[in-house]
């Protein structure tokens, strides 16, 4: 509802584990929606010391750069992952693909009628080059800032190597928040 105070419905999101919650006035008409991304403009007030580290995922998969986009769609799928970041042959990453950029490739492809061609080409003719990144010691605050500006709901986490050591998501962050803004209201 309308008059709902943040915090519950943050821990509605988390405990429920819903991406966005309906807003409804007092006569149970929808009036809006508060998503994920909106949580995170709580950020700005909560505790600098909080770091990425704690909350990102470390279970992240790459693709080597000569990977195939089949590849890449065999890996995303049997892991359940919407994003794979590719890279060089020292394990740097150079880039990501992502569910969307594969689904926008074949579109293209398939109304130029060979869609076989698409799923041979190697990751690093179809990988965006502009990963978004942060490291395992920035704050959760650094990386909802990130995310917001930029418009994404994940983040890489890169260790000093520029190696893969995790991703943070805008569900991690939700997560983070709920835990700060508990702590800080007992």
């Amino acid at each position: 509802y309308e008059e709902m105070e943040p915090l519950d419905a943050l821990t509605i999101m988390v405990a429920r584990n819903f991406g966005a919650l309906p807003v409804l006035n007092s006569a149970g008409r929808l009036t809006g929606i508060v998503t994920e991304r909106e949580m995170l403009l709580l950020f700005q007030d909560i505790d600098e010391l909080l770091s990425v580290r704690r909350f990102m995922s470390k279970r992240v998969k790459t693709a080597y750069k000569d990977a195939t986009v089949r590849d890449a769609v065999s890996i995303m799928a049997r892991g359940g992952f919407r994003r794979l970041p590719v890279t060089d042959e020292t394990g740097k990453v150079i880039g990501i693909v992502t569910a969307s950029d594969i689904i926008r490739g074949m579109d293209k492809e398939i109304r130029k009628g060979n869609p076989e061609e698409y799923v041979r080409k190697p990751l690093h003719e179809v990988m965006n080059r502009n990963v978004l990144t942060v490291r395992p010691e920035d704050s959760v605050n650094q990386a909802a800032a990130k995310m917001i500006i930029e418009r994404v709901g994940s983040l890489l986490v890169l260790d000093e190597n520029g190696k893969a050591a995790g991703i943070i998501t805008e569900r991690d962050l939700v997560i983070a928040l709920y835990h700060q803004l508990h702590l800080t209201l007992r």
